[in-house]
């Protein structure tokens, strides 16, 4: 049994050391990977690893892939306004990997414009956000989740359909429900600018 456990403690440190040589390679290119659902530990990081890149190792391009069932709208925004502020130095090129859902979505489309990939055979989907709100709940608590929730949508319209092909009426329609995009139906409606079946040529450049 002891045998059987310095096996696996074995293994577990092999493929440890293999993911974090996997994560500096990817970081070396510019790259960052998004994998899970949004919250303030997520958030945090990314920023970080954002600044790390344009600050420290100067990039001009970087690039986020995403793969993400959602998360928490405003650590989605607080990503958004990073982009946005280091949208002068770099370009942030942002893909789906196999589904962007939600604020996964979101942040695919808010790449820098040209730049927002789809792999052929993903899936991004867009909708209503959630209400924090619960069975039990005191009503002008209800009301202010409420009311807090409409001004969310509002904020994610705007994002979504200042950075589409679509009006903002429309965007509101086709976020009624969930909604299921292939990544050409995503390009039709101008959140990501082109399909891809490789990574631009970009990000395997050698590293300086």
């Amino acid at each position: 049994m002891h045998f059987m456990n310095e096996e696996k403690e074995k293994k577990e440190e092999l493929m440890s050391s293999i993911q974090n040589k996997i994560i500096e390679s990817q970081l070396k290119r510019g790259i960052i990977n998004v994998n899970d659902a949004f919250d303030n530990k997520l958030s945090e990081k990314i920023i970080s690893l954002i600044d790390y890149l344009v600050y420290v190792e100067e990039k001009k391009d970087i690039i986020i892939q995403i793969n993400s069932p959602g998360g928490v709208i405003t650590d989605g925004l607080a990503i958004y306004d990073k982009i946005r502020s280091v949208d002068r130095l770099c370009k942030v090129h942002t893909v789906v990997t196999g589904m962007a859902a939600s604020m996964g979505a979101a942040l695919l489309c808010m790449g820098t414009i040209g730049y927002r990939y789809a792999y052929e055979h993903s899936t991004v989907m867009i909708h209503q956000p959630l209400s924090g709100y619960y069975n039990g709940m005191k009503i002008n608590d209800y009301r202010q989740s409420v009311k807090k929730t409409k001004e969310v949508e509002q904020t994610m319209i705007k994002i979504l359909s200042g950075r589409s092909k679509i009006s903002e009426e429309e965007m509101r329609k086709a976020c009624d429900r969930d909604n299921y995009l292939s990544a050409q139906e995503a390009l039709r409606l101008g959140l990501i600018d082109k399909v891809i079946t490789e990574l631009p040529e970009v990000f395997f450049e050698k590293s300086k």
